[in-house]
């Protein structure tokens, strides 16, 4: 059974290519139009860390930590760290970031393990062609890898970890539903205009009562969604009450 429901204003927290596909020509090509040929940003891998002792103990003692590692000595190079995710850990580890939710008061825990996490960069093509168990078995290698280095940097970190799980660009995009797994909406190009003419993307779309209430509608990451989505219903109900 097919069931219709009206509406005068429709806010769509998806990618465009996403919401293309459920319309009808011709408002899919006015969409598919003004949307065609902009790149879409980075994905990422994330491995996360459940522990049973506050990673103070270890010397983590900051929410927030970047790490270089040695072979990195350029903007160039951090480009690079997307491609080793293509293959098992090496003697090369990308470029990461430490995100420590025991420093801060995250509501998180709740009498459970402390969340630590890593972030990096990734990309669809990096598993690309893998079996469902190829692809769960290279997550746990690179758990693994993560796991050690933390280790190395933070002694007796491994022996308290209790839970792990690592998502990558395949999650992203499975969970998502967003292309090659892009997790902050279209990549973030120069301006092509002055500062002084604002935001360049805005939730409006082609399409009379259609906002994009995502990151695509604005700027990446958290944030840019929740502002996006902020922005979009304020402009559909100054326009309601026109």
């Amino acid at each position: 059974m097919v069931e219709r429901v009206g509406a005068k204003v429709v806010l769509a927290n998806c990618a465009p290519d996403v919401l293309a596909r459920l319309l009808s020509r011709p408002r899919r090509g006015a969409l598919e139009r003004a949307y065609s040929g902009r790149a879409v940003s980075t994905s990422l891998f994330t491995a996360h860390f459940g522990v049973s002792t506050p990673p103070a103990k270890f010397g983590l003692d900051r929410y927030g930590t970047i790490v270089l590692p040695e072979w990195t000595e350029s903007l160039r190079d951090v480009a690079e760290s997307a491609r080793l995710l293509g293959a098992d850990p090496g003697s090369r580890l990308p470029s990461y970031g430490i995100a420590n939710y025991g420093a801060i008061d995250s509501g998180l825990a709740h009498g459970g393990p402390t969340l630590v996490s890593i972030v990096g960069l990734d990309r669809l093509s990096n598993w690309a062609g893998l079996t469902s168990q190829e692809e769960k078995d290279r997550r746990e290698r690179w758990l693994d890898a993560f796991q050690s280095a933390l280790d190395r940097n933070y002694p007796g970190f491994a022996g308290a970890v209790t839970e792990r799980m690592f998502l990558n660009a395949r999650s992203m995009h499975n969970f998502l539903n967003t292309p090659d797994g892009a997790v902050y909406g279209f990549a973030p190009m120069p301006p092509q205009r002055g500062i002084w003419a604002g935001y360049p993307r805005s939730p409006r779309t082609p399409i009379p009562g259609l906002y994009l209430a995502s990151s695509f509608g604005g700027s990446g990451g958290f944030t840019g969604a929740m502002m996006s989505g902020a922005v979009a219903a304020r402009t559909a109900m100054a326009e309601l009450t026109t």
